[in-house]
């Protein structure tokens, strides 16, 4: 990862695996396996501490 993160969460879309925020933490990021990268994707608008994520 890019930013050093506790308390944030992860789950993986379309074979990405996407970190929400976390303590002190605005950013998202995913990795993607294929090229073996991290990338910062957006930030979100508030902190997230210890978010719930889900993908189906």
């Amino acid at each position: 990862m890019n930013h050093v993160r506790y308390g944030g969460s992860a789950c993986v879309v379309n074979g990405l695996i996407w970190v929400f925020g976390g303590v002190g933490a605005k950013t998202v990021e995913f990795y993607d396996p294929a090229t073996n990268q991290w990338q910062v994707s957006t930030n979100m608008d508030r902190e997230r501490q210890f978010p719930c994520v889900l993908s189906i």
